[in-house]
């Protein structure tokens, strides 16, 4: 299963009543899709010309989403993004970079008028389980009822983290193997238990 069946997969499981968080929209792939099930659709990309593209692929489409220029960790801080080198759309060193506010997104809810999430994508170059972290208010609600993550098993250790951990935050869900992209990489789809 490639990454247009996780795709598939994951619109197939959103309704029009949902409100989704794409965490690390990158370029769009799941943006638009995603909004156009009628869902309101959220998401967090901290590299503006990311955003832009976005922006431009929902105008293009007649598709709405609110569009969040930073990233979503355990804390609140700033990070270095790449936008160029090894690792494009990750919080790390590289040739071209630039600095963008990481908040948590239990404190996103509190503070501003973002609805809690029901659906979650994940796609964040090895910082899931920053990320999870700083969703544990979020997961531990029962209207948060489906996520989908690409993990990223070479970059997790950049973060101090491993796949055991992500797995524990993920506690309350049932979580399965979407596909296997190579020996680095792999989607989930983790599903409320009822």
């Amino acid at each position: 299963m490639g990454e247009r069946e996780v795709l598939e997969t994951l619109v197939s499981e959103v309704r029009s009543d949902d409100t989704v968080w794409d965490i690390g929209g990158s370029w769009g792939m799941f943006t638009t899709p995603l909004a156009a099930t009628g869902a309101d659709v959220s998401v967090f990309e901290p590299v503006p010309d990311r955003a832009n593209k976005i922006k431009r692929n929902l105008s293009q489409n007649d598709l709405s989403a609110t569009i969040n220029q930073f990233a979503l960790g355990a804390e609140r801080k700033e990070l270095t993004v790449a936008i160029e080198g090894k690792n494009p759309g990750g919080l790390t060193e590289s040739d071209g970079a630039i600095q963008t506010a990481v908040r948590p997104g239990d404190s996103v809810v509190n503070e501003s008028r973002i609805e809690v999430p029901t659906v979650l994508k994940i796609d964040v170059e090895g910082a899931e389980v920053d990320v999870l972290k700083g969703l544990s208010q979020i997961l531990a609600r029962p209207e948060c009822r489906l996520l989908v993550i690409e993990v990223h098993r070479d970059l997790l250790g950049q973060f101090r983290a491993t796949e055991s951990e992500l797995y524990e935050l993920l506690d309350g869900f049932n979580v399965e193997t979407l596909s296997q992209r190579n020996d680095e990489n792999y989607h989930l789809i983790a599903k409320r238990e009822t």
